[in-house]
């Protein structure tokens, strides 16, 4: 398949011997059930180095194969490009050698689906505006993925129109809605594409979104722990617990249901004491944060017992055949976890919040090993990234994500890239004064234009160079926006992701048209434009963590214990 003379080759593909061998690797890892983790540098084809041995384990062992990455542009790339590719490559070689061609299938989360029932509900041939675009698109579209279409459904001015149109819930009332369809399309696939976001959801909801699988390969793997530690955090409030309370009190004995009410309540009167004081007198540009030590003696005190006064209740719901009272019995069980957290656990960073449900704390855990470990549990897993590590020493290569994800054991690899970096490319890092981010109330609009005026030279004259040819990419949308504007009208074909289109309308956009200049935000990764189409690649600010992002202070002290010890 791979060879200078294989059936890639054959089909147009470049012959790279990095490519070759990341595909050998991943090959024998799941031949041999091995975990590995894989670094291939920028243009290697990673992606088809992964799919070809993930086609045949799947087909051979008629087992299903996730693959994993860290967007949905990603994802889009895979389905739409890369997938259909191998696909027609390898139609006659499977064909003769495993008797059919291999299926795939797409799955993203349930709110990004339109649901049928609610858009016949709010949506007809006589709505307007935005609904009226949103209205053609749900007559027009196959797969009723909201990105796909041209309004930006999850813009924070559509959040009640998304809403009030996703997430179907009851599969028997409306079978043939997408989201359905889409998990019985991903029942029947040999390869399953999803986001890390999906994946690490599914383990964190007992293993019931995904189909069972036997191989995971996490591409982007280096962006697999920030989503893997978003889906672990978990919060405790009242407006948690209550909910819960009120489903399950015609199930409890009333002296039950009172003696909860009764110890609730000081913890949660406690808790939001506590909270506030901590929130005024740590006010700073900082983060705010806690940690368990924050907390008085009085509090835990109080959460250790509604722990246990909830363990009891929980198993005689659990042992009752309704089903309602098993679901309450659940999240009473994973309310306690949470309580047991904040008074029995070394790994856990709190960090107040006050949302919807009142004031409360956020657990962060720290250490993700044992997570990870426990995720990993059942499958193979493949990670693939082209920056997995940047040390120089071959025997520190990859020891972070081997700390972190507890993956002493894994199988490493580094194939390098076949590129010639400092030949071939060019880093500009300006030199104009920027505005700062003045001390006390942050005015994010203003900022937004100011850093837009100061830029705007820079921005023409880079785009001159170019000749357009660019993709400028900006870390919020009112960036994006007041750069725009404060361009006013190039001479070059110009347009804005979501603004102008969906993620594959404007990328499909940017390919074909010449010297053209996209202005987008979650553009990052997920996009493969060759050839000279895209020359310059201009960033407002580099996508890292600040450095006192309080999760990363925590571990930077954990690992400063580990390599001191």
């Amino acid at each position: 398949v791979f060879g200078d003379r294989g059936i890639l080759t054959l089909h147009g593909l470049r012959h790279r011997i990095q490519q070759q061998s990341l595909a050998n690797a991943i090959f024998h890892n799941l031949r041999l059930r091995k975990h590995g983790l894989n670094q291939a540098g920028t243009g290697t084809g990673k992606s088809i180095a992964y799919i070809v041995p993930a086609i045949y384990h799947a087909i051979r062992n008629q087992v299903k194969v996730i693959i994993a990455t860290s967007n949905k542009g990603l994802q889009n790339q895979l389905t739409n490009k890369d997938l259909p590719f191998l696909q027609d490559a390898l139609r006659d070689y499977l064909q003769a050698k495993e008797g059919r061609n291999f299926r795939h299938a797409q799955l993203v989360g349930k709110f990004n689906y339109l649901c049928k029932t609610k858009c016949a509900e709010h949506l007809s041939e006589n709505s307007r505006g935005t609904e009226a675009v949103v209205y053609a698109f749900w007559k027009s579209t196959r797969t009723g993925q909201i990105g796909e279409c041209d309004v930006n459904l999850c813009a924070p001015e559509h959040y009640h129109l998304r809403k009030a149109l996703t997430g179907c819930s009851n599969r028997h009332a409306c079978p043939s809605c997408f989201y359905w369809l889409a998990k019985q399309a991903a029942q029947e696939a040999d390869i399953v594409v999803v986001n890390h976001a999906l994946l690490a959801s599914h383990y964190l909801a007992g293993r019931n979104i995904l189909p069972v699988f036997d191989v995971v390969i996490v591409d982007e793997a280096h962006a697999w722990e920030s989503a893997l530690r978003d889906s672990t955090v978990t919060r405790l409030s009242r407006g948690q617990l209550l909910p819960v309370i009120l489903k399950a009190e015609k199930y409890l004995l009333p002296e039950h249901y009172q003696r909860i009410c009764q110890t609730a309540k000081p913890l949660f009167q406690t808790l939001a004491h506590e909270v506030s004081l901590q929130t005024v007198n740590q006010r700073s540009d900082k983060a705010q944060r806690l940690s368990r030590g924050a907390f008085s003696e009085l509090l835990q005190q109080h959460a250790k017992r509604l722990h246990g006064c909830l363990a009891p209740i929980s198993s005689n719901l659990a042992e009752m055949e309704d089903a309602t009272a098993q679901i309450c019995a659940r999240q009473l069980a994973d309310f306690n976890l949470v309580l047991q957290a904040t008074f029995a656990s070394d790994n856990v960073l709190l960090m107040p919040y006050q949302g919807e449900d009142g004031l409360g704390v956020e657990l962060h855990l720290i250490d993700l090993a044992d997570t990870q470990q426990r995720v990993m549990k059942g499958a193979c897993w493949q990670f693939v990234s082209a920056t997995l590590t940047t040390s120089t020493k071959l025997e520190q290569r990859f020891a972070y994500q081997q700390r972190t994800l507890g993956l002493s054991n894994a199988r490493v690899l580094d194939v390098g890239s076949p590129f010639d970096y400092k030949a071939r490319q060019l880093l500009y890092v300006t030199d104009v004064p920027l505005p700062t981010r003045a001390r006390g109330q942050f005015n994010r609009f203003k900022f937004s234009q100011d850093f837009a005026k100061a830029m705007e030279g820079e921005y023409k004259a880079l785009l001159d160079v170019s000749q357009g040819r660019a993709l400028l990419l900006f870390s919020s949308y009112e960036q994006m926006n007041a750069v725009w504007n404060q361009l006013g009208t190039l001479p070059y074909p110009a347009r804005r992701h979501k603004e102008d289109g969906s993620d594959i309308e404007v990328v499909s956009w940017f390919k074909s048209t010449p010297n053209a200049v996209l202005f987008a935000v979650s553009l990052w990764e997920g996009i493969d434009v060759p050839g000279p189409a895209l020359s310059l690649v201009v960033c407002d600010k580099l996508p890292l963590l600040p450095p006192d992002d309080p999760i990363l202070d925590e571990r930077s002290v954990l690992a400063a214990r580990e390599y001191a010890a």
